[in-house]
């Protein structure tokens, strides 16, 4: 990792090993929506604080919260109360399609999804599903 900028190495334009400003935002803003969707889908909290996804994400927590604020003017995620935040119906989206994107080909059902031999939803349908992530209001699945 690229101790001066908190990014993965990158070759840089002269070797230097950071990785130009804008490009740095589109990787970070990737990387929390992703894992704020799976901390959703995994039940592990729907309201994470910067040092809750940085340590799943390995960054300090100062810089994730810096992303996070530019995440909040661009509408992905909510300010909450005790600086945490939440994804919004276009986080949720996002979040989804980057997660589904980045893990594609390694499972075998979709992120949330039952593959429960004998479960009531391969009868009854997915709202029937003993496994099935909690909905998130408005977002369609």
């Amino acid at each position: 990792m690229d101790t001066e900028s908190g990014t993965p190495g990158w070759p840089g334009e002269n070797g230097s090993g950071r990785m130009p400003r804008e490009v740095e935002e589109i990787f970070w803003r990737d990387e929390i929506l992703q894992i704020m969707y799976w901390m959703l889908g995994e039940g592990l909290g729907d309201t994470p604080s910067p040092a809750d996804v940085g340590r799943l994400l390995a960054a300090e927590p100062p810089m994730v919260a810096a992303h996070l604020e530019r995440m909040v003017a661009i509408g992905d995620v909510d300010p909450m109360p005790a600086g945490r935040f939440k994804l919004t119906v276009q986080g949720v989206r996002e979040g989804r399609r980057r997660f589904a994107d980045e893990f594609e080909g390694m499972q075998f059902a979709g992120h949330a999804e039952c593959n429960r031999p004998g479960c009531s939803c391969l009868e009854l349908g997915p709202e029937a599903c003993i496994g099935r992530a909690p909905a998130v209001a408005g977002v369609p699945a």
